[in-house]
């Protein structure tokens, strides 16, 4: 039985030290091949500016004339639209049925 015992705490050991061994060679292994992957690269607004400073102004132009006009603030909220009343009928009626089975329950137990 004593056997037994050995050979488990010997396999138990033998796993730590592996995950340990893991554990430590991993990050060194990621520190080795950082540098080239941590190159700069360019950010959002020098790519966009790049792609401005490409373009004709009479495309820019165009493009502008072209553009939808945005919505203006009276427009009306979420709220008036019909997906907006949608959402708050379900809202309420989801609301009303929590209510409706906290009182209505059928399970009667000492801990509710």
């Amino acid at each position: 039985m004593e056997y037994g015992k050995k050979q488990t705490a010997r396999a138990v050991a033998t796993v730590v030290l592996a995950s340990v061994l893991l554990a430590v060679a991993a990050p060194s292994k990621a520190a080795e091949a950082a540098p080239r992957l941590m190159e700069p690269r360019p950010t959002l607004a020098a790519v966009a500016s790049e792609k401005v400073e490409a373009l004709s102004n009479e495309s820019l132009a165009a493009a502008v004339q072209a553009a939808p006009p945005a919505q203006t603030a009276d427009s009306g909220g979420f709220f008036k639209s019909g997906k907006g009343k949608a959402a708050l009928v379900m809202l309420v009626a989801a609301t009303g049925l929590t209510v409706y089975s906290k009182y209505h329950d059928r399970v009667k137990s000492v801990i509710r």
